[in-house]
């Protein structure tokens, strides 16, 4: 058998194959290393991450993927508007990226001047745009029909400079080595202690080039007036994920935990002669997008300083100690996550109420 190609892998990593293909696939990746490589530098994209933001990826992915799944079962009827789960998630993590890049391609401005040849830009603060999951597939779906045979991969590279990397030290270790002071929550729920070991995540590093001719030949595809300028041809963009750390606690006599973790927000390096109002104005012009939306992202005029995060249906606006934060919860599990100075929070766990996940958080 020939070696497939990286879109046919992709293919196989996203499900999106039949179960001979993927039996057949299967064979050959066992006695070929170069395929074997393929495929880790494809999950090593894929899964190259900012910590903080992960979690809450993964909720929000399987709300919309239940949601799917509960709207197709009416007398097991096909439904011609629901993405097949295979592809859903990736096409709904397009949508969703969209949105995100739309509201903020970069974050807020350290000073008014740095380095010769860099901006460099930062998280300072949370804000959330409603969009409930039916619109989320409408714009998958509508991605699905007009780029379902666009290789992704072939608008733009993406290379891992620094792989992020995770250890289990001592608390005191830990502290010596985060970029930022470490905290703890003093209310901690009865029963729970916080285990002796604490992880640190290093800092990772990922940069990412767009093809501006095959970016805006799909922007055409969609229907857009507003294209990217040729003046972001071969410039290479780094994102930063910064360290942090994350701290269990268990509830003695049980498996019951919860998790806390802080991390340094992460930095966006854009090239000089970038310019991120640009980018900001072709993704609002999309024709895809709902004029809702549209509106919602428009009116945030301080769109440099603020982390865009889509809001699906089950999403709740919070305030922890004077800063916007989301609270979500699903299956049991919630998930809270918000930004102090800086510093990126969150408490997540399984049967840990709304009420006992608020007071952890505003005890830090």
């Amino acid at each position: 058998m020939q070696c497939p190609d990286k879109g046919t892998w992709q293919a196989f990593l996203d499900d999106e194959v039949t179960a001979t293909e993927k039996k057949s696939l299967k064979i050959h990746l066992e006695s070929c290393l170069c395929c074997k490589k393929v495929i880790n530098e494809l999950q090593e994209l894929e899964n190259w991450c900012d910590p903080p933001m992960a979690e809450y990826q993964s909720v929000i992915e399987d709300m919309v993927t239940e949601d799917n799944k509960n709207k197709s079962k009416p007398n097991n009827q096909p439904t011609g508007g629901i993405l097949k789960m295979g592809k859903a998630k990736k096409w709904v993590a397009v949508a969703a990226s969209a949105v995100v890049l739309t509201g903020t391609m970069a974050f807020a401005p350290v000073q008014d001047a740095v380095a010769d040849f860099l901006s460099i830009f930062r998280v300072q603060k949370i804000e959330t745009v409603k969009i409930n999951t039916e619109e989320l597939n409408k714009m998958a779906q509508a991605f699905e029909n007009k780029l379902g045979e666009v290789d992704l991969q072939q608008l733009g590279k993406m290379e891992i400079v620094e792989q992020i990397d995770q250890q289990m030290l001592p608390l005191a270790e830990v502290k010596e080595n985060l970029s930022f002071k470490f905290k703890q929550p003093s209310f901690v729920p009865e029963g729970y202690e916080m285990d002796e070991k604490v992880q640190l995540v290093n800092n990772g590093k990922a940069e990412f080039s767009l093809d501006v001719q095959q970016v805006n030949a799909v922007l055409k595809g969609l229907g857009a007036n507003t294209f990217l300028p040729q003046s972001l041809q071969g410039k290479s963009f780094s994102i930063n994920s910064q360290n942090g750390a994350v701290s269990k606690y268990l509830k003695q006599g049980s498996q019951q935990h919860f998790s806390f973790t802080q991390y340094a927000s992460p930095e966006v390096t854009v090239p000089e002669g970038v310019n991120p109002v640009d980018l900001r104005k072709a993704l609002l012009d999309l024709p895809l997008l709902p004029n809702d939306l549209r509106t919602q992202l428009a009116a945030i005029e301080d769109w440099q300083s603020t982390m865009i995060i889509p809001e699906a249906e089950g999403v709740e606006d919070i305030t922890i100690n004077g800063n916007d934060g989301v609270y979500v919860e699903n299956h049991n599990f919630a998930y809270m996550m918000w930004v102090d100075d800086g510093i990126i929070y969150t408490v997540s766990g399984r049967n840990i109420d709304r009420e006992t996940a608020i007071k952890i958080a505003q005890s830090i």
